[in-house]
């Protein structure tokens, strides 16, 4: 139990409610009847049905970026859905063999997004040029931890050799690493969280993500309007390898996020897409926002800020 100080009223969460049942697309309302009503895993897997393509892979489902063609970051936000609800076997076994398929030995790693033409709306960080692998710092960081730990929690479709120089590969470069994005910090967690890993890795992640949090999470308040790491976008729980070094910040972060709910009762990214695609923008925005709000009712019911 958390003492916290910081309580969404009833009436707040009931806003919080009517907006993801109203206006959130049906993963997001199957995935909060879920967990919060008792609802079918199952309802959480037809859900996620239509962003599943031919070759295994998953599209749409990532509101930035809204090409039709499988990418591995839409791939992976679904096998974290479907590893979090524990069910759709058969669609994560698909989804691993995209996942095996995506791989490229040049960069030792898996390219997040593929080759595009640039045609479909999407946020500016996901337009493709020449020099689209150097600034995403080859993909070492986003997303091959997060992959790694789906090499791992599915592994029936993974080749031994693939797993096992991914592993040796990850393992090599933590301790290079001095700070963190936020996604990247949160692929990192995602391969800590996964039970199955090697015992060796494990303490080695266990050791250097505590490190790392220091020059990565964003501890000033005044600072968490911008996009950065904020100590709850990384410490979901008090029962976070990260929550004792970060217990005050978490406490004021709790005060902060409460009080950035909107009067329709969703919560806003605190990014946008600047003066490209205005249109698409608005309704990636409004994805946005229902996926931001269910975050939100799950990690202030981690941390006892709901009303009872």
């Amino acid at each position: 139990m958390v003492n916290s100080t910081a309580q969404l009223s009833v009436e707040a969460h009931a806003r919080a409610v009517r907006y993801i049942k109203e206006h959130a697309r049906p993963v997001e309302r199957a995935l909060y009847a879920f967990a919060f009503e008792d609802g079918s895993n199952d309802a959480v897997v037809t859900a996620l049905t239509p962003y599943q393509r031919e070759d295994g892979g998953f599209a749409l489902i990532e509101a930035d970026f809204t090409s039709d063609t499988s990418s591995v970051l839409a791939t992976i936000y679904a096998l974290r859905l479907l590893c979090e609800v524990g069910s759709g076997e058969e669609f994560a076994a698909r989804a691993m063999r995209y996942i095996v398929e995506s791989y490229d030995p040049h960069y030792k790693s898996w390219p997040i997004i593929p080759a595009h033409d640039n045609s479909a709306p999407h946020a500016p960080w996901w337009h493709y040029g020449a020099e689209f692998g150097k600034d995403w710092n080859f993909f070492l960081d986003n997303p091959r931890p997060e992959v790694l730990a789906y090499l791992y929690q599915c592994p029936s479709e993974v080749p031994t050799k693939l797993r096992e120089s991914a592993t040796r590969e990850v393992a090599s470069r933590l301790p290079q690493l001095e700070k963190l994005a936020i996604n990247e910090y949160q692929c990192y967690l995602r391969l800590a969280a996964t039970d199955s890993i090697p015992a060796t890795l494990k303490v080695l992640l266990d050791q250097r993500l505590p490190e790392l949090a220091h020059s990565s999470i964003e501890t000033d308040s005044s600072k968490w309007h911008q996009y950065c790491t904020r100590p709850l976008d990384v410490i979901h729980s008090p029962r976070s390898i990260l929550y004792a070094d970060f217990q005050e910040q978490v406490e004021a972060n709790l005060h902060f996020a409460i009080a950035q709910q909107g009067e329709d009762g969703s919560w806003t990214p605190n990014w946008n897409w600047g003066e490209t695609y205005p249109e698409a923008w608005r309704e990636a925005k409004k994805q946005w926002q229902g996926v931001l709000t269910l975050e939100h009712l799950q990690i202030l019911r981690t941390f006892d800020c709901l009303p009872s």
